[in-house]
């Protein structure tokens, strides 16, 4: 006969289980998606297939975005695990002032999905940076600028959005 405790133990064993098979699933996939996207990108962009260029600076984009993922999962897997309970597996540190972000399945669809933000970001912000620049041309003309600035985007697309709303935010009181 086992207790409470032991099935209690052995559930948390399996849902540990599962968020590890998670997480490596999700590692290989951003992993994956981010180097065919950014290799894919940049023949598309040193092509200079005008027609191309946007889909090149998206491709971009979304390599950035998933390798923001990539390392904040990895970060996360580091860390232990959040059980569907709150449970922390590793225990907290009582002296750790801040809690640490650890894996869990409500943040893996942020996972999933985090290359396509850059993957719509990265032009957005390309356009809104040649529009602050004083010689657009310059970003434009440059292969590597132009790359740079899309992967950028797409590493930061997340705060970039947060940076925005927060802009129209205070702009409209909302």
């Amino acid at each position: 006969m086992t207790s409470n405790m032991d099935h209690d133990t052995q559930d948390e064993n399996n849902e540990v289980k599962a968020l590890n098979q998670v997480a490596t699933w999700l590692a290989i996939y951003l992993t994956l998606i981010s180097v065919a996207a950014f290799f894919t990108g940049r023949a598309l962009i040193e092509s200079s297939a005008g027609n191309w260029l946007t889909f090149a600076i998206a491709l971009l984009g979304a390599a950035g975005s998933g390798i923001a993922a990539l390392t904040s999962c990895l970060n996360r897997r580091a860390l232990g695990w959040e059980l569907e309970s709150g449970l922390k597996v590793p225990p907290e540190d009582p002296r750790q002032k801040t809690p640490e972000e650890r894996f869990n399945r409500g943040m893996s669809m942020w996972f999933w999905f985090r290359p396509f933000l850059g993957l719509i970001i990265a032009p957005i912000f390309v356009w809104g940076i040649e529009l602050l620049v004083k010689n657009p041309a310059a970003l434009v003309n440059s292969p590597q600028r132009l790359g740079f600035t899309a992967f950028m985007g797409g590493l930061l697309a997340k705060s970039v959005i947060d940076v925005v709303k927060g802009v129209f935010r205070g702009i409209f009181k909302q």
